[in-house]
């Protein structure tokens, strides 16, 4: 017989699902049959496997150390994380906000939001080395804490992570229904004025408070890394939706440049970099997207607003976070 206690960062996942994680190897028939004949209780009582766990549940396991260790329950759980000691983890002036599900972080522009290459170093993996160093994590949790958005290498500003599995769940819904809106400084080529942005064949809206809204459909090749904007849908198009303002702030040197606040409505893959170049304003030193400019390119995630939902905690709920701009 084996006890499983469930701590907060398991919290909210079905039994059945934790159990699938805790034996790998287990079919679902197997796991199904041992919940039917009463071999795996939940807080001592008959389960089917679609209850939904919280903190201090106790799963009981009336099986051999045997069949579990067959099916996996003994093995070793941080062989697939491989947390490099060495690195260093997140440092106090990167974390924006932190709560027990919720942890936000300023990414430096030049790194990678999650590795790509087992012997990548990226702000994943730090946060990993961060919450492993305060305790808050361990390499044995069945659930692995990671971003939910995510930056390209040289775009800096605002990262969501979920510590716990309800913090990601959470966060992931908001954002794939976009109930997260996401604002972004851009310093972007030519001398704008608030309604100049724009080409003949792009869908153009004007929103309140000087906002232009531009429409349009994005196509991504993968062996290239790189997207191209349509004006019309079609096959392996996906529709995109961004909004823009001319900020007051001047670029102060001699270059014809413009700092825009931009909204990232839709969250495709290089949506604001390209978008932008399809209207002749590519960001300044975006080379990929159409940029002569020798320098790197300037975007910065630097504000969130999140919905007033409560299972957020007070400090997120229907409150605007943001972070140092360019």
């Amino acid at each position: 017989m084996r006890e499983i206690h469930i701590e907060h960062s398991d919290e909210g996942q079905r039994l059945d699902k934790f159990l699938h994680r805790y034996m790998k190897e287990a079919t679902n028939g197997f796991i199904y049959k041992m919940l039917r004949k009463k071999n795996i209780k939940l807080n001592r009582m008959k389960a089917s496997g679609g209850e939904l766990l919280k903190e201090g549940d106790v799963i009981t396991l009336f099986l051999s150390d045997e069949t579990i260790s067959k099916f996996g329950g003994d093995q070793e759980r941080s062989a697939d994380r491989d947390i490099d000691t060495g690195i260093r983890p997140l440092q106090p002036d990167e974390i924006v906000y932190e709560d027990e599900d919720i942890l936000i972080i300023d990414k430096p522009a030049g790194e990678l939001s999650q590795r790509a290459k087992l012997e990548d170093v990226s702000i994943n993996e730090r946060m990993l080395k961060y919450l492993l160093d305060k305790g808050a994590w361990d390499l044995g949790d069945l659930f692995t804490p990671g971003i939910c958005n995510r930056l390209d290498r040289n775009t800096s500003g605002l990262i969501l992570a979920g510590k716990t599995l309800h913090g990601s769940k959470l966060l992931s819904e908001l954002i794939r229904e976009r109930r997260i809106r996401k604002f972004y400084i851009a310093l972007v080529e030519g001398r704008l004025d608030s309604k100049e942005l724009g080409s003949a064949d792009q869908t153009i809206r004007e929103g309140d408070d000087g906002w232009i809204y531009i429409d349009g459909y994005l196509s991504k090749d993968e062996k290239k890394n790189k997207v191209t904007i349509y004006s019309e849908d079609g096959e392996n198009r996906s529709r995109i939706l961004t909004g823009y303002r001319v900020m007051d702030k001047r670029y102060p040197g001699d270059e014809e440049l413009t700092y825009l606040e931009v909204e990232l409505i839709t969250g495709k893959t290089h949506q604001i970099r390209a978008h932008l170049a399809s209207v002749a304003h590519p960001l300044a030193g975006d080379k990929k997207y159409g940029s002569h400019m020798n320098r790197p390119y300037m975007l910065r995630a630097y504000r969130v607003i999140f919905p007033d939902d409560e299972r957020l905690a007070d400090a997120l709920r229907g409150r605007e976070l943001r972070v140092g701009e360019l």
